[in-house]
């Protein structure tokens, strides 16, 4: 009985030891037939990103593999406040050739800005518990004939 109690221990220890080790890889999406490609920050040149940011992949959707023409949703998380993360965009964006178009600074702070041809839209809430969540939304402008 003890053999079997052991055996079923050591069987429980080891798929928590094999399950914790392995990485969760996760990809976006490829065109039909072709794999997708982890998604990391240094695929974004453009943009600057704070200090300790945590990418969410499961809300990150990204079209283009041009570093500077992608278009999409770019969500992560980082240790900041709200107001500290809000700063450092105004602050930072202008850097990277993006204007500024408007700006609401509330319970959600909501970053409007342009470069030479796309839109992006920066929202910031204070997460949870701690730190702040962002979504970055880019778009290309649409031209008017």
């Amino acid at each position: 009985m003890k053999k079997i109690a052991y055996r079923y221990t050591s069987f429980i220890l080891a798929f928590f030891f094999l399950t914790s080790c392995s990485g969760d890889l996760q990809q976006s999406a490829g065109p039909a037939g072709e794999p997708g490609s982890e998604v990391t920050f240094s695929q974004f040149s453009d943009i600057p990103i704070p200090g300790g940011a945590d990418l969410d992949l499961d809300r990150t959707i990204i079209i283009g593999k041009n570093q500077a023409e992608w278009t999409g949703r770019l969500s992560f998380s980082n240790w900041m406040s709200m107001t500290e993360n809000y700063d450092f965009f105004i602050s930072e964006l202008p850097k990277f050739g993006w204007i500024e178009i408007a700006q609401v600074r509330s319970e959600i702070g909501i970053l409007t800005y342009q470069s030479a041809n796309r839109i992006m839209i920066i929202k910031i809430q204070d997460a949870s518990f701690w730190g702040s969540e962002i979504e970055m939304i880019a778009s290309p402008v649409t031209k008017k004939d």
